[in-house]
């Protein structure tokens, strides 16, 4: 190993100078039979003498210049560089381990100086081992310390350690001697529990000790008991609970105590194979015990604080005892006491009433416990849904309900009866119709039940809370009066009904209204009641009172027309009103006065009387109709006639009507106030007009033209052997399925290529006066429309169609265009022209100038 030079300065005594000596570092270490230098550099100039001596007493070379001297000893084998000091010794052996030093002197000035050198001869090393102080098989953490320390055959070793395989790090608790070959470890920890080893190495070599294992352990303490699960309490035979000891410490082993005791044999407790779990499977009251666990190791042993399981019982077996032993208890007199008992562990108590809680009540007292409760007094309130509920921390249960029988009523009574209670004018009464049956009741809350008595008119008729009268009489009308006692409490009551006897009005309530010439006697009635009916009688602003009926007489001419007779009716529990409308006779829906029917029909003429007021229940004037026609009565049903009437409605049916028959017809309607007269104008159908024919012809001639005009053209254009009647009825000669209207384009009115045939029929007729002209494509179509499809089967009112098409403008029809359509009726035009063509009469004129 490499070493800097020292420095030696040794000082003179004056100061003035000052000689130097460097020599190498040292030790030197040297191995057996090697040359050693030991080098001085003296810095000094000029003559100085150098001595080198071994271990202070045997010199081994002296010398100035160039002849230095050597002991005998060192002779061959030691050489003196003079020049600087320096010797070299050669073939070193373990005996030349030792202290070499040098003197230097000056010659000239006589300053001196010297140095030492030490030096090693090394051998190898060999047989390294650890060494254990104190010697322990266990050490104990935090309380033992120990010392390693490093030895080996050889000499001049250097030490090192390593922990774990690795270089021991620097540790407050490690101390390492001077040269390293001590360890020193206090205290001791668990972590120290591993490989210590020394390593020594010379110049020579280099060796290992074995390593050396501590066996270190940590004292038991901080034992504990965990539980699971984790509960305050536990219910016994239902729960199971396992214990887990645990504790700090170095391979602790475990027992368990019960009370200071031995764990005992029990098949409920199971230990784990490291004995550190206990489970109890399930617990009983009986564990409930100072728990201890025991953890011990080589050093020491430690316990657990004594754990006590809180084992409860479930509650059950709850009853309710009662004192005093009464049957039953006196409302607002007696008190009762009732003592609640339940097995379990802990139980604590309440009570219910009816499914609540027990409210806050100074009849309630209740103990310290409350186990017991005392009521004082009772009500009837307590009677049912008492019971006690006894719980603890694991479980609850209640009583069976207490029933308790309360003596109290009656109450006050409450009669009622199956009568209907009568009209406001009996206030308080029940009334029930003679011969009928009708139960009277009485009411109350009583506990047991009361007993009862019906007093009607100062005698007794009953003795049951109901009394029945099967088919009562107008005796029966009076106050009964019920009284009920309870024999338990001492007290009655009593209530009373009044019933009254009837006998209702015979019939309806009546309103009448007589004429008396100027007057008018109106009069309302409602009779044969028991007792008597209450009538009011009114009209316009009078109001007149009465008992069964009452009459009013009263000036026509008094009345605003339209009024009304009201008659109101009061019995016992039933009001009836009537209405009479003073009225002079009115239709009920307007006439038709113009009726016009076919010659040979019947017709019915009616008239039908209403009221113009709207009240609802109202009732007409009786009236009487007469029918007449013009100025002739008809006055009874005959072959002709017919007449059927009430007081407000009639009818005269005409039978097989004929000219005979046309005429204005009348029916008189009178009733008390006056009469009124409704008239019809009755007329047959089918009236011939000779002027509207003639210009019906000569239209038709003018129409027919214009249409073969119209066939030539389309025959041309189409090439078509279709007839003029296939066009213009519809169908074939041969009575075939009609042909396609879109061949005709007059028909269908789609052509855009030839005359518009309305005004083809304009041009014909421009010098016909008449204004109104009848459009032939229309009217075409119409004819058309009615066939389906033979033209044989034309109904006849197809004329009728037509004659509508053309109202006042006879004139403009062709008559050729009927017989036309008609051809398949084999000449039957003239049984339908009068019809065909008859118009209103009120259309003649004009038709005639048409014409």
């Amino acid at each position: 190993m490499a070493r800097l030079p020292s420095v030696l300065f040794l000082l003179v005594a004056n100061l003035e100078l000052a000689l130097t000596l460097i020599v190498p570092e040292n030790p030197i270490d040297s191995a057996p039979g090697n040359s050693v230098y030991f080098l001085v550099d003296s810095q000094i100039s000029g003559t100085f003498q150098t001595a080198w001596t071994f271990n202070s007493s045997t010199l081994i070379a002296r010398g100035a210049g160039s002849s230095p001297q050597y002991s005998l000893a060192y002779k061959g084998r030691a050489e003196l560089f003079t020049n600087n000091g320096t010797l070299r010794l050669d073939g070193v052996t373990l005996k030349d381990t030792g202290l070499y030093k040098v003197d230097v002197s000056d010659i000239t000035s006589g300053q001196a100086a010297s140095a030492e050198i030490q030096l090693r001869v090394h051998t190898a090393l060999s047989n390294a081992r650890i060494s254990i102080s104190p010697v322990k098989d266990i050490y104990v953490e935090d309380v033992d310390n120990v010392t390693l320390t490093c030895s080996a055959m050889g000499s001049f070793p250097t030490y090192s350690w390593s922990y774990g395989g690795k270089p021991l790090l620097g540790n407050p608790r490690y101390t390492l001697s001077a040269d390293s070959s001590s360890l020193s470890i206090n205290p001791l920890k668990t972590t120290d529990n591993g490989e210590f080893v020394c390593t020594m190495k010379n110049i020579v070599n280099s060796i290992k000790t074995p390593a050396v294992m501590l066996k270190i352990y940590a004292r038991v303490l901080d034992v504990k008991i965990s539980i699971s699960p984790v509960k305050d309490i536990f219910t016994e035979n239902v729960d199971d609970v396992t214990l887990k000891c645990s504790a700090a410490g170095t391979d602790p082993t475990y027992s368990w105590n019960f009370d200071g005791n031995h764990l005992p044999v029990d098949p409920r407790y199971t230990l784990s194979a490291d004995k550190r779990s206990l489970s109890i499977k399930p617990v009983h009251t009986t564990d409930s015990k100072e728990i201890v666990c025991i953890a011990s190791n080589a050093v020491n042993k430690d316990q657990s604080k004594a754990l006590i399981l809180k084992i409860y019982v479930r509650i059950s077996k709850v009853t309710v005892s009662i004192s005093p032993t009464l049957v039953g208890f006196v409302e607002n007199k007696d008190n009762v006491t009732l003592q609640c008992a339940a097995e379990g562990t802990s139980p604590n108590y309440s009570w219910s009433a009816t499914g609540q809680r027990l409210p806050d009540n100074p009849r309630y007292i209740l103990s310290a416990d409350n186990s017991s409760l005392t009521i004082n007094p009772v009500l009837r309130s307590d009677s049912q849904g008492l019971f006690c509920t006894a719980k603890n921390s694991v479980s609850s249960d209640r009583s069976k309900s207490v029933n308790l029988i309360i003596y109290y009523g009656p109450d006050s009574l409450q009669t009622n009866t199956t009568a209907v209670q009568c009209g406001s004018n009996y206030p308080g009464q029940y009334c029930v119709k003679e011969g009928t049956e009708v139960t009277l009741l009485c009411e109350t809350q009583s506990v047991p039940d009361c007993n009862f008595t019906w007093i009607h008119n100062g005698n007794i008729t009953g003795n049951k809370h109901n009394h029945v009268i099967q088919s009562v009489e107008f005796k029966n009308t009076g106050n009964y009066t019920c009284s009920a006692e309870n024999s338990y409490t001492k007290k009655n009551n009593d209530s009373q009904v009044s019933i009254l006897v009837y006998r209702p009005p015979s019939g309806h309530i009546t309103c009448d209204a007589k004429d008396k010439g100027d007057k008018l006697n109106l009069s309302c009635s409602w009779v044969g009641g028991v007792p008597q009916t209450a009538i009011e009688l009114r009209v316009g602003s009078t109001s007149l009172n009465g008992s069964n009926e009452e009459h009013y007489t009263i000036e026509k001419k008094d009345l605003n027309s339209p009024t009304a007779l009201q008659c109101t009716g009061q019995h016992v529990i039933s009001t009836r009103t009537c209405r009479l409308v003073l009225d002079k006779p009115q239709l009920s829906s307007p006439s038709n006065p113009q009726v016009t029917v076919a010659p040979n029909a019947n017709i019915t003429l009616e008239v039908s009387l209403t009221e113009r007021l709207r009240f609802s229940a109202t009732e007409l004037l009786p009236a009487t109709f007469a029918w007449s026609k013009g100025n002739t009565p008809i006055t009874a049903s005959d072959s002709k006639f017919t007449i059927a009437s009430n007081h407000t409605f009639s009818q005269l049916i005409i039978k097989s009507l004929e000219t005979a028959d046309e005429g204005k017809y009348t029916c008189l309607a009178r009733n008390a106030i006056g009469e009124k007269a409704f008239e019809f104008e009755v007329n047959l159908e089918g009236t011939v007009n000779v002027g509207i024919i003639v210009g019906a012809t000569v239209g038709a001639i003018v129409l027919l033209v214009i249409i073969s005009l119209v066939v030539f053209y389309i025959y041309k254009k189409k090439r078509r052997d279709d007839s003029i009647d296939a066009y213009l009825i519809g169908t074939t000669s041969d009575n075939r399925n009609p042909p396609d209207s879109s061949l005709n384009p007059y028909l269908t009115g789609t052509t855009s290529d030839h005359p518009n045939p309305p005004d083809m029929y304009a041009q014909v007729h421009k010098s016909n006066k008449t204004e109104n002209k009848a459009d032939p494509a229309d009217l075409y179509s119409q004819v058309n429309k009615s066939n389906k499809p033979k033209a044989a089967d034309v109904p006849v009112d197809l004329y009728a169609k037509v004659s509508k098409l053309h109202k006042g403008k006879d004139a403009d029809v062709p008559v050729d265009l009927y017989a036309r359509v008609n051809k398949p009726h084999k000449g039957k035009v003239a049984a339908h022209s009068a019809w065909l063509f008859s118009n209103n009469r009120s259309e003649e004129g004009g038709n005639k100038e048409n014409a």
